[in-house]
């Protein structure tokens, strides 16, 4: 059998969740996977699925430290080696309908449970000052990105999953790369490293980080802001 139809099997059964004896569970939002599948790739989910813990009896796992969004990505990368950098998180139904109940609209419920959920990434790892630190964060596109990707390498890292990680990195390194015409990406690199120390401990995303920074330290030295900072 050739990787793609492997590939293209387990893309079907991460979809189709058919046959799963195990589920993730995020903030009410469920991943039905396979136990030979996901124990593959994290150490951590192996050793919590097979001792004497609450998840071996339960099959489930719970992971509200992060966000839908983050363990979606786990997920898809588990199955297919990659994960999706583009997809839309939508609020859990049940969030949805609490705020509507309280006269909250969707676009404002989705914003305040992103919020909510940022205060918990990463469970005990993120500090309060790493929190605010990311939601300071502008929404351009490329500072999107390098969020996103600093979440997913956030529970790589928490579950052991080396390869996970490694791809992040990789990621977050060509992002930089093509993004460092992008000013407002460029300013934002040492807020990102201060909030990526308390949301990972991985250390070879804040050695690519650290390199971009020191890459790109002549545009940050004209930048109103980095010298604001500076003298502050």
């Amino acid at each position: 059998m050739s990787a793609t139809n492997s590939d293209s099997i387990l893309a079907q059964m991460m979809m189709s969740g058919e046959f799963s004896d195990l589920i993730f569970i995020c903030r009410g939002q469920e991943f039905k996977v396979h136990k030979a599948i996901v124990c593959a790739h994290s150490p951590v989910i192996k050793a919590a699925v097979q001792g004497e813990f609450e998840e071996s009896q339960s099959n489930a796992i719970k992971m509200d430290s992060f966000q839908p969004k983050t363990v979606k990505r786990l997920v898809q990368f588990m199955y297919t080696g990659d994960y999706d950098e583009t997809d839309e998180y939508e609020p859990s139904a049940a969030y949805q309908n609490a705020c509507i109940a309280d006269g909250v609209g969707a676009e404002e419920a989705a914003d305040m449970e992103n919020k909510f959920e940022l205060r918990t990434e990463g469970g005990c790892i993120a500090s309060s000052s790493s929190q605010e630190l990311m939601l300071s964060l502008p929404k351009s596109t490329t500072t999107s990105s390098l969020s996103e990707h600093i979440y997913v390498n956030s529970i790589g890292d928490y579950y052991g999953v080396d390869k996970l990680v490694s791809l992040t990195n990789t990621k977050i390194k060509q992002l930089l790369q093509s993004g460092n015409e992008d000013e407002s990406c460029v300013a934002d690199l040492p807020i990102a490293i201060e909030a990526a120390a308390g949301l990972t401990g991985n250390r070879e995303l804040m050695g690519v980080l650290a390199s971009a920074t020191a890459a790109n330290i002549s545009k940050l030295l004209c930048l109103d802001q980095f010298r604001e900072n500076k003298l502050s």
